[in-house]
C-alpha cells in the first residue's frame, strides 16, 4: 500500500518552505475567502429526559489559499501534507450550544493538496 503522507525529509522540507512567511492570521483572499461545507452524520442520539442530543459528525471544509502551493518536482512528488489547523488560516468555528464545555474545541487536520492549473 503506498504511503500517502510520507514523513521523510521532503515532507519536513515541504513544511518548512510553506509555511515560512506565512501568517495565519491574515485570510487568503483579504477576507473575502470563499468556503465550501460538507456536513456527515454519523450516528444521532436524543436523551428526552435530560434534552441532551449527542451526535458523531464529520464537517469537511475546502478553500483555497494561494499562499500555500508548491511544485511536486521539487519535492520528491509530494502533492499532499497534513498540517495542523493551528498552524495555517481556517475558518472560525464555533459550538454555540454543549452540554460538555471540554469537549468544545477539537483539533482539526487540515488536509493541503497541490491542485493542477
Amino acid at each position: 500500500m503506498e504511503n500517502r503522507f510520507p514523513s521523510l525529509p521532503w515532507d519536513r522540507e515541504l513544511r518548512k518552505d510553506l509555511l515560512s512567511n506565512y501568517n495565519k492570521l491574515l485570510s487568503p483572499d483579504a477576507n473575502n475567502t470563499q468556503v465550501s461545507l460538507k456536513f456527515m452524520l454519523n450516528s444521532f442520539y436524543f436523551d428526552d429526559k435530560e434534552e441532551i442530543v449527542t451526535m458523531d459528525s464529520w464537517l469537511f471544509l475546502r478553500w483555497n489559499d494561494s499562499r500555500l502551493t508548491w511544485n511536486p518536482k521539487s519535492y520528491d512528488g509530494i502533492t499532499e501534507v497534513l498540517l495542523s489547523s493551528l498552524i495555517i488560516w481556517n475558518p472560525s468555528l464555533k459550538i454555540f450550544t454543549i452540554a460538555y464545555e471540554d469537549e468544545k474545541q477539537a483539533q482539526l487536520l487540515i488536509l493541503l493538496q497541490y491542485l493542477m492549473k
